[in-house]
């Protein structure tokens, strides 16, 4: 059985820019990069922290997740940062875009998600749920200090 990251890369590769695809491939490229301090046996992805943080790179920059109006894709953009954007190659400022992504997304959905908006089946579905299902995007500014 192959694995879901290499199927999401595959779709991607094939031209696939649906917002599932683009989502769950950045999810799995973050994680990859973000492994460096956990094992990855969770869900034994194969791309190692230089490939992996490029593909994050490419999916930001071709789904244009900074200039979106989708809540969900700028909080998954914002989390994400927040928790590990020092691992990524300082090509940005990718604390200023976390940021910059928490205050959008905390614009247009300030109330939040439903408890059953995430899909708890997949990794990406159960992180987000973890960190936000049924709570105003509000709280999420615990993640950014103004310092």
């Amino acid at each position: 059985m192959r694995e879901p990251s290499n199927l999401l890369l595959e779709r991607w590769r094939g031209g696939h820019r649906d917002k599932g695809t683009t989502l769950r491939l950045l999810y799995y490229a973050w994680y990859a990069w973000s492994r460096q301090m956990e094992p990855p046996v969770r869900h034994r992805i194969e791309w190692g922290p230089e490939e992996s943080s490029a593909l994050f790179e490419e999916i930001f920059d071709e789904a244009k997740l900074f200039e979106s109006d989708d809540p969900e894709a700028l909080i998954a953009v914002s989390l994400m940062l927040g928790l590990f954007y020092f691992y990524l190659p300082q090509t940005r400022d990718w604390r200023k875009i976390g940021m910059a992504c928490t205050k959008k997304a905390q614009e247009l959905k300030p109330e939040g998600f439903p408890e059953d908006y995430f899909d708890l089946r997949t990794p990406y579905g159960y992180f987000m749920a973890l960190h936000l299902a049924d709570r105003p995007l509000t709280d999420v500014t615990t993640l950014w200090s103004e310092d």
